[in-house]
Parts: structure tokens; sequence; C-alpha cells
């Protein structure tokens, strides 16, 4: 038997499905996403910090990016700054972050939105020339239409704080 010939056949009976059938079988049904917010990008200015020079605090600048948020609709996520690391790792290498929490409104197209925080009181113990922190900013408590989605890589969301002791007789 030919191709025609059972093509033809399976056709009248009724085994073949129509054309409209077939696209309907191949679309996949729309699903809406919920919209992401994460962590970009950290920066830090300065990156240094003399001790006993001014100035003797920082700028932490967040970049958050989200996704589209629907037309009418506001989402809220909190961004926290604070140390993730330091070295050494001892008790005195520190540093104070204003606001630590601060809640961040997302709302329109795609995109980035930008917070800051102050650095401020940077400590490393006496007797140690050098002692650094990483910075991690982090979003938490979601509003319910957005979800977190951890930066990728992490270290997008670090940034490196180098604290300089005085050295001794370097006074001003």
């Amino acid at each position: 038997m030919n191709a025609a010939l059972l093509l033809l056949l399976l056709l009248v009976a009724g085994h073949a499905p129509n054309s409209a059938q077939a696209q309907t079988r191949k679309r996949a049904p729309t699903v809406p996403t919920t919209p992401f917010v994460q962590v970009s990008m950290v920066t830090l200015a300065p990156k240094e910090i003399r001790l006993g020079q001014e100035p003797e605090q920082a700028t932490v600048t967040v970049q958050i990016h989200h996704q589209l948020i629907p037309e009418g609709q506001t989402e809220t996520v909190e961004l926290e700054v604070g140390n993730y690391s330091t070295t050494p790792l001892q008790k005195g290498v520190d540093a104070a972050y204003t606001p630590s929490t601060q809640k961040v409104t997302l709302s329109g197209n795609a995109g980035v939105v930008v917070e800051k925080a102050q650095v401020s009181k940077p400590s490393c113990p006496t007797g140690i020339p050098t002692c650094t922190i990483v910075i991690y900013a982090s979003l938490a408590n979601p509003s319910p239409g957005v979800i977190i989605v951890q930066p990728d890589p992490a270290t997008n969301a670090q940034a490196t704080l180098t604290i300089h002791n005085q050295q001794p007789g370097h006074g001003h």
C-alpha cells in the first residue's frame, strides 16, 4: 500500500488529527511567573580606610535587579548589609552599617534599583597593620508578588573594605 493511500484511509477513519488539534497539543499552557529580584552588584567607595585619617567612613552602593512588576503593582523586599567575613578572624575587626536593614520598593519595567548604606566606625585591633572586611548585601522578606534569587556568582553581592591601622609614630 502506498503512503498516500494509507494517509487517505487514516483521514477517512478519523485517526489523524486535523491541524487545529495538532496545534492545540503543541502549545504548552501559559502559566504566569512570579517576578524575581536579586542583588546584582555591590560597590564600595573608598575601598580602603586608614584609621586616624579622613575619611574614616565609606559608602556601600547596592544594585538590585528585578524583573517586570505588573502594571499597578508594587512589591517590596528588605535589603540587609553587614559583615560576611573578616581577616584576621578575631574580635575587634568590625564596622557599623547605617542603615543595616532597609525596605526597598520595586515597580515597573525590569531594571535596577540602587540603594546605599554608610560604613562607619571601622576597627582593626592594635598591633595588626591591616584588616579586611568582606561586606555582603542580601535580600529578605519579599512581598507575596516577588521571589528572591541568590546572586550568581555570589561575589556579585560582596565588596571588600581594607582597614589600615595607624602605624606607631605616624599619628596626626
